[in-house]
């Protein structure tokens, strides 16, 4: 898929206005544009789609525990977690992210998510990103499962050292996490995200 952006002119705060829409659709069609094929992805195409996002999510997961071990007490401890393996983030005078997910409780898979968020005022740019959240109890995470939980303006997820995340302790309903590719976490704003769920 090959996506034209034309913003048009940026002169007049009535004009801005008028293109913010076609900005908003430019950028979700990047997202939603399928990658490169590549050898791996043909392989996968063979294998059936929950096969494929499971692995997907397992990859994520264990990219997360062996980068940083603490992890997996939530992993365990959690009364549920969904994981993200791949978030896309691109930014052009406002931000738009999205990525697919599955849905665990007491480890076993119950479903697939999709991640989505809208920001303004954002600096261009585009990265991609793990992402896991981790459910406290049944009453948040049935507000997940119902889409209604929505991350406030002022949510981000958990970055720093593995001694400050050992001593992070589970007093939050909700904790998120963010991982890049080369194992590191990040500050990120997590403000706007929804999200949906789709039992298996």
């Amino acid at each position: 898929m090959r996506v034209i952006c034309l913003p048009g002119s940026q002169g007049h705060p009535g004009r801005r206005r008028a293109w913010m829409p076609a900005l908003i659709l430019c950028l979700l069609g990047l997202l939603s544009a399928p990658a490169p094929a590549t050898d791996d992805d043909a392989a996968e195409d063979d294998e059936p789609g929950y096969t494929q996002r499971l692995g997907e999510a397992t990859e994520a997961r264990s990219l997360f525990e062996e980068n940083h071990p603490e992890l997996r007490a939530f992993f365990k401890k959690s009364y549920a977690y969904a994981i993200y393996p791949k978030v896309r983030k691109l930014a052009y005078a406002l931000g738009i992210a999205s990525g697919d997910g599955m849905v665990f409780r007491e480890g076993e898979a119950i479903g697939y998510s999709r991640l989505t968020q809208v920001t303004y005022g954002v600096t261009a740019g585009a990265h991609s990103f793990a992402e896991v959240i981790f459910f406290r109890n049944a009453e948040v995470f049935d507000r997940f499962l119902t889409g209604k939980l929505k991350l406030d303006a002022q949510a981000s997820a958990v970055a720093g050292s593995a001694a400050a995340m050992a001593d992070y302790d589970f007093d939050s309903d909700v904790l998120v996490y963010t991982l890049t590719k080369k194992g590191l976490m990040f500050d990120l704003s997590l403000g706007g995200q929804k999200f949906s769920f789709e039992p298996l």
